[in-house]
């Protein structure tokens, strides 16, 4: 992003202060003055206080910026996070006994931007016409944090700052993404919660550098599995790592390290302990969380009657004699969070093995969706989809059952309506909203999501930098999985999205008093408020707004808020995020990659299959097959099984 060097701003200034204009809301700043409120200069003093403790790695150099409200088009206050390595690098390495001076080049500066506010703040409106009614759709400083026009502004006041030049081809500044900083959850004077937001600011800033091909990035190489210190390798090592996996049944609430709520119904932890080698004895170590996951199960269906041409979700999966299995899960990931580098390898592995993890020993089946394993109350029972199917086939207008509504509830019950009803595929999805702290992570996996079918076969698009990373991470394992050759992995997407499709990011009280996020309202949560047949049509209606093909973005958005507002007139929303979702051929083949190249990895909570011999033959052959590969083993044994990485095509 070119971007106007320190001498062309000052000169801009001279050519401007023949006359200006002004407003009384931005006289602090009129004569080029910095006006701290109380916040920001609370935040300053805060991460000033943090900073003076040294720093573990002398080479880099962090610093951060406050520009208060009057100063910025945004009008709002903002502090900037950068990243940089101290030393340059030389672009041509001096060989023995030549004496030619090196060519130093300085590393990139990586600039995250926190964006302080309320949680209620909008910073604009639109008023749209959807079905003959107007709706008013706020703009929230979330937004700003992807605006080209304000990142830009950043970029260049970063540069100004930090007195660089941004003419040279590898001297610039590079926008790591932002986020909202809420003045009304996050304690500013809590240190604890100001250290978890520095980090993660400080973390993007790096990563993005870090993320730059050679030579612009020579530091630092990202994770290759090959290298991995794991048991009984033969490799000398002081110390060995262990992997576990933890997976729990979660409340459906988590906090971010800003405050904001986000849907957790299930977790998947990966646990590392470490043995060190010390005269002959083991040492073992605590377990330490290395990747932590969070994420629910959203529900697709399939309408027989319709073909695949006429509606992009409501497919026909014709891979049953009597076609009534029209239920597929949707795995959807709110977070994938690695505890220490945060690099692009970290996330492909913790993808990996948390997609793994929730489809091994049929976990989704056996936990996530039963209604056995949550309570009687469960906003996202299962119960509800009975309307729903019933309507579609004519059958009699009643829910599932579930031992909230059947007296005499057992698995029998669960397992046969798995197999009447539930299609053999799943799918995995991600969603971060932006302007969250999470939303850096996932930005490339965004814009994957919308390149088109030229753009990805670049190696400098999000495509290519995905695939690379995957590939490296599985020490070319994943290239030859498609195909091996030069250019194996060139054209293949890695996920897809479609056009405009959002979901409301924000926070509703329920009746329970529970404050709890508005990724709640799914297929399930609406279903469950049916009584006669009529209220399927927001069920309907939430549908074609989030899945339905051709669909504007603010149609989208309006009609999801008007069922929200109908439902609980108070949500807070806070802003808007994609939906991405994953190529099936390339989490199967990542998956197997990893299988193959990685560590085992031990499951902690092993779910033993129901006695049933129905539901055991059903899930064991009629599953996601490309998943019968896997890294996880129980009981000290791994499984061994290859399923050749054959091309599948995408579920959706």
């Amino acid at each position: 992003m070119a971007i106007n060097n320190e001498k062309d701003v000052q000169q801009d200034a001279i050519r401007a202060k023949v006359r200006r204009g002004f407003t009384f809301a931005n006289m602090g700043g009129r004569n080029g003055l910095t006006v701290l409120n109380n916040n920001l200069s609370r935040l300053t003093e805060k991460f000033e206080e943090i900073t003076k403790l040294p720093l573990k790695d002398a080479s880099v150099k962090v610093d951060f910026f406050p520009i208060d409200a009057t100063n910025t088009r945004l009008g709002l206050d903002t502090m900037l996070v950068t990243f940089s390595y101290r030393n340059g690098f030389s672009l041509k390495p001096q060989k023995d006994g030549e004496q030619k001076p090196k060519e130093y080049v300085q590393p990139n500066t990586g600039v995250y931007a926190l964006i302080l506010s309320s949680s209620g703040d909008t910073v604009g409106a639109e008023e749209v016409i959807v079905d003959n009614r107007q709706y008013t759709i706020n703009r929230y400083p979330t937004e700003a944090t992807v605006d080209p026009e304000i990142t830009k502004d950043f970029l260049a006041y970063a540069a100004q700052r930090l007195g660089l030049s941004t003419e040279g081809k590898f001297d610039t500044v590079i926008y790591a993404g932002g986020a909202s900083l809420y003045t009304d959850r996050t304690n500013i004077e809590n240190t604890d919660e100001v250290t978890n937001v520095l980090i993660n600011a400080i973390s993007a800033a790096q990563t993005v550098i870090d993320s730059q091909p050679l030579p612009v990035a020579p530091f630092v190489d990202d994770i290759n599995l090959v290298d991995h210190n794991r048991p009984d390798d033969g490799r000398l090592s002081d110390e060995v790592e262990q992997l576990e996996i933890e997976r729990k049944l979660l409340n459906g609430v988590a906090i971010d390290p800003h405050g904001n709520i986000i849907r957790a119904d299930w977790g998947v932890n990966l646990i590392s302990r470490i043995n060190r080698n010390s005269g002959g004895y083991g040492l073992g170590s605590a377990a330490n969380p290395v990747i932590k996951t969070t994420g629910y199960t959203d529900i697709v269906m399939f309408n027989p009657a319709i073909s695949e041409k006429q509606d992009y979700w409501n497919r026909a999966i014709r891979d049953t004699p009597d076609g009534k299995q029209i239920l597929a899960p949707v795995h959807v990931f709110t977070s994938i969070v690695p505890t220490y580098s945060r690099s692009k390898g970290n996330f492909l592995y913790g993808l990996a093995v948390a997609a793994t993890a929730v489809r091994y020993d049929y976990w989704d089946f056996n936990a996530i969706l039963n209604p056995a394993e949550h309570p009687a109350d469960d906003p996202h029972s299962i119960a509800g989809l009975g309307y729903e199917v019933a309507n579609l086939l004519d059958t009699e207008f009643a829910p599932f059952p579930t031992p909230a509504n059947t007296p005499d509830y057992n698995d029998r019950i669960w397992t046969n309506l798995i197999g009447d009803i539930w299609s053999k595929r799943c799918s995995f999805a991600i969603e971060a909203a932006v302007g969250t702290p999470y939303y850096w992570i996932v930005r490339d996996f965004v814009l994957a999501a919308y390149e088109s079918d030229r753009d990805i076969r670049s190696a400098d698009s999000a495509t290519g930098r995905i695939m690379a990373a995957a590939n490296h991470l599985t020490n070319g394992r994943l290239a030859e999985l498609y195909g091996g050759g030069e250019n194996a992995l060139v054209g293949h997407r890695v996920c897809f999205a479609l056009n405009g499709q959002q979901f409301v990011a924000g926070s509703y009280v329920n009746s329970a008093g529970e404050t709890r996020s508005l990724q709640d309202f799914d297929r399930r949560f609406l279903d469950n408020t049916v009584k006669k047949v009529e209220d399927l049509e927001y069920t309907n209606a939430w549908v074609r707004a989030t899945s339905g093909l051709d669909i504007a973005a603010d149609v989208r958005v309006s009609t999801q808020l008007d069922i929200i507002y109908g439902l609980y007139a108070h949500a807070n929303v806070t802003g808007y995020g994609p939906r991405v979702n994953m190529e099936e051929q390339f989490m199967a083949l990542l998956q197997q990659a990893v299988s193959e190249v990685g560590p085992s990895v031990d499951n902690r909570s092993h779910y033993e299959n129901r006695s049933d011999a129905q539901f055991n033959t059903y899930l064991g052959d009629a599953m996601f097959e490309n998943f019968h590969t896997t890294m996880l083993r129980s009981n000290g044994g791994r499984q061994a099984s290859r399923n050749g990485g054959q091309r599948r095509h995408s579920f959706f």
